[in-house]
């Protein structure tokens, strides 16, 4: 049987064009490209490149149609995968951080380390991880009508606005939504759902979205910017005032399968017991710079 990872250099190669940027892409030599290149023709004793002068390497029809049909067996090899971890796995679908942060502890007491969160923008994609029995139950930010569904909120999160102690709108004791038309704001990308609601609420806003943590960090502490803030952090930033911003609000939904029992008692005792901090870690903590 062939090895994967020679299916996935062919794949790299067709999705990147040359062989350096297949390369680059999967962090290998250019040699190592081309050698693999050639053990895959070796095996399947039929070609896939035209090899032309100066070193020039294209894929001929075959190597075309043998890449189409890479990609999609390294698809379902991933999928696969996924499908055996979450044997061994409990999988948590958030569609924000905070719920997440909020509720680590109680899920590591419930189930060690076999409790893994997974982040993710779309609420649609929760959903259909929740059904397809991929999720163990999810974290949305929105109530769902569903007769297969369990339901219950949460909590809620308010941003607040971070402003550079020399910027125009630190002079303002509350900030608008149209206070930010046209002002330039740093975002921090891996805040889920958060995302697409702020790019909604303020499409005259230019964004300068950052995923990278210590470089949003770095831009965060030059003080060039505004940035969000959550109300349930302390930002302990010393470059910025930390100003209300009014309609930044989300409620937060846990949802699992009516018929999941456990799942339906953990969301009912982690409901009912929010207040303990032994079983609900709901408080303020010291988490600068968080969006």
């Amino acid at each position: 049987m062939i090895d994967l990872r020679l299916w996935e250099v062919l794949v790299a190669f067709d999705q990147e064009g040359t062989l350096q940027k297949a390369a680059d892409f999967l962090h290998i030599s250019q040699p190592a490209i081309s050698q693999s290149l050639r053990r895959l023709e070796s095996e399947l004793g039929v070609p896939l490149c035209i090899r032309a002068h100066r070193n020039r390497v294209v894929l001929n029809e075959t190597g075309l149609q043998a890449a189409k049909e890479a990609r999609a067996l390294l698809e379902k090899a991933q999928q696969l995968e996924d499908q055996i971890r979450t044997l061994q796995t409990i999988q948590i679908g958030t569609c924000a951080p905070l719920p997440e942060w909020q509720l680590e502890k109680t899920i590591r007491h419930q189930f060690g380390s076999r409790a893994h969160f997974v982040l993710k923008d779309d609420p649609e994609e929760l959903l259909e991880d929740l059904k397809s029995g991929q999720d163990f139950l999810v974290i949305l930010g929105n109530p769902v009508d569903d007769p297969d569904l369990y339901g219950h909120y949460l909590t809620t999160e308010t941003l607040d606005l971070a402003v550079p102690q020399n910027h125009p709108l630190a002079a303002k004791e509350k900030i608008l939504l149209e206070d930010l038309a046209g002002q330039n704001l740093l975002l921090y990308k891996k805040i889920g759902c958060w995302n697409r609601l702020v790019q909604e609420k303020l499409p005259n806003t230019h964004f300068l979205s950052i995923d990278n943590r210590p470089t949003f960090t770095s831009a965060a502490i030059l003080g060039a910017f505004p940035y969000f803030i959550s109300q349930s952090f302390v930002d302990t930033n010393p470059t910025v005032t930390v100003r209300p911003l009014e309609g930044m609000q989300m409620d937060f939904y846990l949802v699992c399968l009516k018929d999941n029992i456990q799942a339906r008692h953990l969301i009912q005792n982690i409901c009912q017991n929010k207040q303990d901090k032994e079983l609900f870690d709901f408080f303020r903590v010291d988490q600068p710079f968080e969006s």
